[in-house]
């Protein structure tokens, strides 16, 4: 549809504006790299958690054959979160994955190396709370194996969203664990002193810390921030309201003031009644005359009007809003609105539009009705009441999950037991949120069955 856009626009004397990066475009620029390591890592991760986790399977040197497919998982698997938090230290959550991961491979080595994990015939009946005190260290592949897995499978939901981009803001799960950083180092620091001033073995307080580690690499908000995103973009595709990235739908809950083209259509007015009790701030802009515009404005409710603007003046106009402060949406169907689209916060085209609109806007209302504007905002905003939730529980339960860690109750593979039932939750918590989400108002309904 957007290849139309060089046709079409020249036609209507316009510039092309820049194409919005669509999934497609994310998806070949992040996703695909993404989806082929979290692929081969699962490979090679699947065998190393089955071992760990069932006794009966463990055969005679099992636990050399774990550590050898942990290495390219400590290593290759974990390389865009180390590379990322040499490069980016402000990439919290990318530095709190590769400590868990290093962390937990040099556990192991040490365990199968000097431990006395590593003899022949040796056999570790999973226990989350065993300590390393007692008989041999234990070895945690797993956690390698685990916390690879769930991080790279987050990166791979936050690519297929279209979250990472140069652009982007700092993504939720990095300003969370940003502020995490220094309390989980030191914990991870204070654990070891403790145990070895309270006289426990030292094998037992560096355990600790491990497993401190592993319970704080943020892998549950990592996934759970885009799958509910990427939740609410199926839901959003349901009720007429195709989400291009999914992170537009952050860019739609801080909208105050929507640009409206000339409307004539059946319950348009009806649609700005509720844009204004959603607290939005509603403009007309048209490039008729000014008594025609204030009379089309006075059947719709809208006080603020803008005559005679032409394709350009539009772009301009919603420049000059955004400079004074305001979060802009355009709604636009024609190759005129293209610029304005662009130019916005947001562009919203209307689904029966120009080819020109639809490639420049971030979310396309497929009913072609004025009123899905209404329900894209509902979406949006219970996806952000979803979002704003996880940034609190998510984190609560790893604090608290840290509490057993940093006591010794927990050794690494429990601290993987809790760390995995995490990020099922929040990813539960993500995709359940929209299983009876928002429906389109009835009158849109109505219009769209007639």
């Amino acid at each position: 549809m957007t290849a139309a856009a060089p046709q079409v626009a020249p036609s209507a004397g316009l510039a092309v504006p820049p194409q919005r990066p669509g999934p497609e475009d994310v998806a070949a620029d992040m996703a695909a790299p993404e989806r082929r390591r979290l692929l081969v890592a699962a490979v090679l991760a699947l065998p190393v958690l089955v071992l760990s986790v069932v006794p009966g399977a463990q055969f005679r040197n099992w636990q050399w054959l774990c550590f050898v497919l942990a290495a390219p998982l400590a290593v290759w698997g974990a390389w865009p979160f180390h590379q990322r938090a040499l490069r980016e230290p402000t990439v919290a959550s990318d530095t709190l994955v590769s400590l868990a991961v290093v962390a937990s491979f040099v556990w192991s080595a040490y365990a199968l190396f000097l431990g006395g994990a590593g003899e022949p015939g040796t056999r570790l009946p999973f226990d989350p709370t065993a300590t390393a005190g007692v008989g041999a260290a234990r070895p945690c592949p797993d956690a390698v194996a685990a916390v690879v897995l769930c991080a790279l499978a987050g990166r791979c939901l936050e690519a297929r969203a279209g979250r990472r981009t140069a652009a982007s803001a700092p993504l939720p799960a990095d300003a969370m664990a940003r502020a995490c950083v220094p309390m989980v180092a030191a914990v991870a620091v204070t654990v070891p002193g403790f145990w070895l001033g309270a006289g426990a073995e030292p094998r037992a307080a560096v355990a600790a810390a491990v497993a401190v580690l592993v319970v704080a690499a943020p892998c549950a908000l990592l996934a759970a921030v885009p799958a509910t995103l990427l939740s609410a973009a199926l839901r959003g595709a349901r009720i007429g309201v195709r989400v291009r990235r999914p992170r537009s739908l952050e860019a739609l809950r801080a909208v105050d003031t929507v640009v409206l083209n000339t409307v004539r259509r059946p319950g348009d007015y009806r649609a700005v009644r509720h844009l204004k009790r959603l607290g939005l701030r509603p403009v007309l802009v048209t490039g008729e005359q000014e008594e025609a515009a204030r009379a089309a404005a006075d059947r719709l409710g809208i006080a603020e009007a803008q005559s005679g603007v032409g394709p350009r003046d539009k772009a301009v106009l919603v420049r000059e809003l955004r400079e004074r402060g305001h979060r802009v949406a355009v709604v636009g169907e024609g190759a005129e609105d293209a610029a304005a689209l662009a130019e916005a916060d947001l562009g919203i085209a209307l689904g029966d539009g120009d080819p020109v609109a639809v490639g420049a806007a971030d979310m396309t209302l497929t009913r072609g009705d004025v009123k899905a504007v209404v329900d894209a905002i509902r979406l949006a905003r219970r996806t952000g009441y979803v979002l704003r939730a996880q940034l609190v529980w998510v984190p609560g339960c790893q604090v608290v999950a840290l509490a057993p860690a940093a006591a010794g109750w927990l050794n690494p593979s429990g601290a993987v037991v809790a760390m995995a039932a995490g990020v099922l939750l929040a990813v539960a918590d993500g995709l359940g949120a929209y299983a009876t989400g928002p429906r389109p108002a009835p009158a849109a309904r109505r219009l769209t069955t007639s």
